[in-house]
């Protein structure tokens, strides 16, 4: 395997941050998709005998 460049190398990360308030965004978007994905699937039950 060959080393690239400094100009292709990924900038190095900051440290992870825990916590709701930190990453309330992707906490958001799971619960809404699980929001969706439980509605659509109470949706089928109730009209799919």
């Amino acid at each position: 395997m060959t080393q690239g460049t400094l100009a292709t190398r990924r900038p190095v990360p900051d440290a992870v941050r825990l916590g709701l308030r930190e990453n309330r965004a992707q906490f958001a978007l799971l619960v809404a998709v699980t929001a969706a994905v439980g509605a659509l699937v109470g949706l089928e039950r109730t009209t799919v005998p």
